[in-house]
């Protein structure tokens, strides 16, 4: 009877273990073969033509990693419409697992540049049809090609013995390369290793020209983005964060920006992925949070826009957080998630001589329309005491005496946490004064780190003619037995 007994249940597992198998094996085929299902989730027509200009031409440009047996470069315009999807090449990536594709588009000659680690760069037409392939060396994540052809790139998956920056003619010939062994051990920095590339040395995600003589490179594993002079081979400035910078951006000879995200995993310090940004000074920054998966890429778009993708999404957003734009991966999670989202994206088509007004968006029906953050008095101590303790920022606009926050994002919020100050002010306009209540939060690790709930805050501001206006205006608000001051900024006011 026990011989019986073991007999059945060896053969349930073994039946069970099947069933398992060919269950993996059937979602994984589907997850591959699902095409993706595209979705505008928010659209600021306002705000976007304001900051832009002219829309008609502009396209978000992507690699869509979801068919079987080609990878697509697809392009859509900004109401989601696909206008444009071409094969490139095979799709082997089930099968290659280092591989963090590199797109870059060259806007002399309108072609798309695919970088493919441990073969080369792919030079297309927007029809898809092959222009030219470059044997070159290892890359990943990023790629700069400028007019002549110069390509600089990153190795992320290198080891201390191999160069972790590279620029190649369009021959392919190697013409700078650099290793961050001795900068590395020079310093001590503490390293912020990924716990699935555990035998990663540098992680270095993304290589941008400075210029003609320095190359920024960021060397994710070491929380660092280092400043390379070409001639000497040697760091002559670095920028050190408390998370992984990836994609990096240069304009005027400087970092202007990067994205960064929280070790892979561990997800400290709040969600995933942040957007780093630099003042006109380079003396400060401000960070804000983007949530998602992935942030191996990032354009400036100007005017203080960015392009952010995102993995389940892609963002349009400024520095403050507030999103004008943002394309969804419905089926992101049938999908496989990570692996078959949004790695790559690039805006091409706007007016890049286009002037910002220095007034918002305001629609017929409002009084008058303003841009708000709200900051801690003193600047966070982490960073060094170079990063802004913004804890809030959107848009808040007035008709007659009401008040309503109608675009609004916090310094750190994930998801959920967004909705906890939706609509939960009680700002009217008397005469010519502001005044009442909204929910804040009045410290800056209640909404970085912790899931605290915000607090009830109080606001008087004197105003001219009974309209919002710019300026500043003290915000006051309980934090723990004492009352802590913060500053509630109106900026771009747009009035009647």
């Amino acid at each position: 009877m026990l011989k019986v007994m073991k007999s059945k249940i060896t053969n349930n597992s073994l039946v069970i273990s099947f069933l398992v198998c060919l269950l993996s094996v059937t979602l994984t085929a589907r997850q591959a073969l699902a095409e993706y299902e595209l979705k505008v989730s928010t659209y600021e027509t306002g705000l976007i033509q304001n900051s832009l200009g002219a829309t008609e031409g502009i396209r978000i440009v992507f690699l869509d990693l979801s068919d079987a047996k080609s990878i697509y470069l697809t392009e859509i315009g900004l109401d989601g419409s696909v206008l444009s999807r071409v094969p490139l090449l095979p799709n082997t990536l089930a099968v290659e697992e280092k591989v963090r594709e590199a797109l870059y588009y060259r806007k002399s000659t309108d072609s798309y540049f695919l970088g493919w680690h441990g073969k080369g760069v792919y030079e297309f037409d927007r029809q898809g049809n092959q222009q030219s392939f470059i044997k070159t060396p290892p890359l990943t994540h990023d790629i700069h090609v400028d007019d002549n052809g110069v390509m600089t790139f990153a190795h992320s998956w290198s080891n201390e013995r191999e160069p972790q920056a590279f620029q190649v003619d369009k021959t392919g010939k190697v013409l700078w390369q650099w290793n961050a062994k001795k900068f590395i051990k020079a310093n001590k920095f503490k390293k912020s290793e990924n716990r699935k590339e555990p035998e990663n040395f540098a992680a270095a995600t993304s290589a941008v020209p400075v210029g003609k003589d320095k190359v920024a490179v960021t060397l994710s594993a070491w929380n660092v983005v280092a400043i390379v002079e070409k001639k000497s081979n040697k760091v002559v400035k670095y920028i050190s964060d408390t998370r992984r910078p990836h994609s990096v951006v240069v304009s005027n000879n400087q970092v202007i920006g990067y994205t960064s995200r929280s070790m892979s995993g561990l997800r400290k310090h709040g969600p995933g992925n942040s957007l780093v940004v630099y003042d006109d000074k380079h003396k400060m920054f401000s960070r804000t949070f983007a949530d998602g998966v992935k942030s191996l890429d990032l354009q400036y778009l100007g005017n203080g826009l960015w392009l952010l993708p995102n993995g389940p999404n892609i963002l349009i957003m400024d520095s403050e957080g507030i999103v004008y734009w943002q394309l969804d991966l419905e089926n992101y999670l049938y999908l496989d998630g990570a692996r078959f989202s949004f790695t790559n994206a690039i805006l091409i088509g706007n007016d890049k001589e286009y002037k910002r007004p220095n007034k918002t968006f305001k629609s017929p029906g409002s009084d008058a329309v303003c841009k708000f953050t709200i900051t801690a008095k003193k600047f966070d101590k982490r960073n060094k005491g170079r990063e802004l303790a913004r804890l809030a920022a959107g848009y808040i606009s007035q008709k007659g005496p009401e008040i309503k926050f109608h675009i609004q994002t916090g310094w750190g919020f994930n998801k959920k946490r967004k909705d906890l100050l939706t609509n939960k002010q009680q700002l009217k306009i008397k005469g010519n004064e502001l005044s009442g209540s909204l929910q804040v939060f009045s410290n800056y690790k209640d909404i970085e780190d912790s899931i605290k709930n915000p607090v009830k805050g109080t606001l008087k501001a004197k105003l001219k003619n009974g309209l919002l206006q710019n300026g500043d205006f003290p915000l006051k608000a309980k934090s723990g037995y004492s009352t802590k001051t913060m500053n509630f900024k109106l900026s771009e006011c747009n009035t009647k």
